[in-house]
């Protein structure tokens, strides 16, 4: 018996650091000696009862007998409709079950059948261990043999374009044989590769259950040992998402886990003597364990994340330690922050605590913590969510503190605190064009239109949300040109004081009061004429008198339209000469 040849092997148990780091249960039990196993899309296992039968067990952990086999089933398969074949190593054939628990032999092979595969168009393959060669058959039961192997061929594997590979124990290589039956060596193997699989590149993967390793080999045939595992790895999987590795160790009742870096570690234990191994959509394992006759689940569970302390930090603050606390969370539980890792360690399986560094707090928003554990099983947790928020600001003073009015326009310095790059100048409410100094400086440009008028201005800062806020107002004065000493207006001398004489006959004449010359304005002004009458506009309105009739006399002009009611182009047509020739 097939098993007694493999038993007789002498296993040295490699040096090897032992951590597991998942969680290991009994998922259910089984028919007698399970050799097999493997899942379906839905989540159910089978496995392949050595003692002549087929075991379903549900993603519940329910387990029945689907139906029976040959004699000493070694393998077992899954097509798209739910058939399942196990290769029968002692009556040497192939059993089908259907997904309703009929049973049937499919077709025979050669001596030894211990492994099976299917390809996409539902034609079964059989590596046979005695006669050294591969047995294909077809959907209608048609059997032949497709192409010979190395010595004592273990397990199988096809790709894409029905390529075969088998792992040769004895041989210690790789055979590869076409669709049309031509046989090669792919690559050698360490001792006595028991197990195949193949990743989504063509590179085939063999557990070495003499030497305790995994070999890979590209499609191009070079052969490396990608890492080392428990004592005698029987059978092997992928984790399809990650690339990870993993063996059913079958003497030391293990799981190694072998990362595409060749990063070697126990992952959990099983039950006795775990023959062969499966993965499910999540990435937990499963063996077959042929001893104890049931299937363990080795998983890390999916975390959950119920709150985070604290919720919420400052632009300003400093590095500091977040606390997550939730459910399910794994000595390798780690805390993200938008999906990026944070330094975190294991409290508890209710509790982890991560380092967020100064840079995480650079902008103000939200951030996503979340928790994930590791494969196999595990995954991430729902998010929770982190503000980051902008400080209060506050302003201590501005420069220039005045103006006059109809100035050009000019550069405003706010100096205070807690200033950020998307902080706003606010004259009287109004944000400016605002440039980010530093965290004491910004400044802003104040345009012409907004000092076309004497009074003041009201100057804040504001810092946008989350967070944030507007500090108190600092008081900004507009002159008046006059006030200020602008323009020319004319200022009248004061009246003489009569001459009085002692004689009591003289009746003082006082000094004519020498009156203001007032000019008038008698034709259309517009921006652009000079002269002597735009001089007189511009006494009119208290600018600088130079004669030239541009943009501030016409802002000017328009102002002046807009508190008389006029319409306000800036030119000086016939109602507004009249208005504006009321003026002193």
């Amino acid at each position: 018996m097939k098993k007694i040849i493999l038993l007789s092997f002498i296993f040295v148990f490699l040096s090897f650091q032992v951590i597991f780091a998942a969680t290991s249960i009994i998922f259910a039990t089984t028919g007698n000696g399970p050799i097999a196993i493997t899942i379906d899309g839905s989540g159910n296992l089978y496995t392949a009862n050595y003692s002549g039968s087929v075991s379903k067990i549900t993603p519940e952990g329910v387990s029945t007998i689907l139906g029976t086999t040959g004699s000493g089933p070694w393998g077992i398969t899954i097509d798209g409709d739910g058939n399942v074949y196990t290769p029968n190593y002692n009556s040497n054939n192939v059993s089908k079950i259907t997904p309703e628990g009929v049973s049937t032999i499919l077709g025979t092979t050669g001596s030894g059948p211990d492994g099976i595969t299917v390809d996409e168009s539902g034609n079964v393959y059989t590596p046979n261990y005695n006669s050294n060669n591969v047995s294909k058959i077809t959907p209608e039961g048609v059997s032949t043999i497709l192409g010979t192997t190395g010595s004592y061929p273990a397990a199988i594997t096809v790709d894409s374009n029905g390529n075969v590979y088998t792992a040769n124990c004895s041989s210690n290589n790789v055979s590869k044989i076409t669709p049309e039956g031509v046989s090669t060596i792919l690559g050698t193997t360490g001792s006595c590769p028991y197990g195949i699989v193949l990743d989504s590149n063509g590179n085939v993967y063999t557990a070495n259950c003499s030497s305790n390793n995994v070999s890979k080999i590209t499609p191009e045939g070079v052969s490396t040992i990608l890492g080392t595992t428990g004592s005698c790895p029987a059978g092997i999987t992928i984790d399809v998402a990650d690339g990870n590795i993993y063996t059913s160790n079958l003497t030391s009742s293990d799981i190694s886990k072998i990362t595409p870096e060749g990063v070697s570690t126990i992952v959990g234990t099983t039950g006795s003597f775990p023959y062969f191994i499966t993965i499910d959509s999540l990435g937990n394992i499963y063996a077959s364990n042929y001893n104890s006759n049931n299937v363990s689940k080795i998983g890390n569970p999916l975390p959950t994340t119920t709150n985070i302390t604290p919720t919420s930090k400052l632009t300003t603050d400093i590095q500091f330690t977040l606390t997550v606390t939730g459910t399910n969370f794994v000595t390798d539980s780690v805390v993200k922050w938008n999906g990026t890792s944070l330094t975190t360690t294991y409290v508890s399986d209710t509790e982890l605590t991560a380092t967020v560094p100064t840079e995480n707090l650079a902008g103000a928003g939200t951030a996503n913590v979340t928790v994930f554990n590791p494969t196999p099983g595990g995954g991430t947790s729902d998010p929770q969510t982190f503000t980051i928020n902008n400080p209060v600001p506050t302003l201590t003073s501005i420069s220039p503190t005045t103006t006059t009015m109809n100035s050009s326009q000019f550069t405003l310095t706010t100096t205070g605190t807690n200033f950020v790059s998307d902080s706003t100048i606010n004259w009287n409410g109004t944000s400016l064009t605002t440039t980010y100094v530093s965290s004491t400086e910004l400044t802003a440009i104040v345009p012409t239109t907004n000092i076309l008028s004497p009074g003041t201005a009201n100057i804040t800062v504001t810092n946008p949300t989350p967070g944030g806020g507007t500090t108190d107002s600092v008081t900004f004065t507009i002159n008046s040109s006059y006030n200020s000493g602008g323009g020319s207006s004319y200022t009248p001398p004061k009246p003489s004081t009569p001459t009085v004489t002692t004689s009591t006959t003289i009746t003082p004449t006082p000094t004519p009061i020498t009156t203001i010359p007032i000019c008038t304005i008698t034709k259309t002004l517009r921006q652009g004429n000079k002269g002597e009458e735009v001089k007189c506009l511009q006494s009119k309105l208290n600018l600088t008198q130079d004669g030239i009739f541009g943009k501030v006399t016409k802002q000017s002009v328009i102002s002046f339209q807009k508190n008389n009611n006029l319409v306000p182009d800036g030119v000086v047509g016939r109602r507004t000469r009249g208005e504006v020739n009321k003026l002193q």
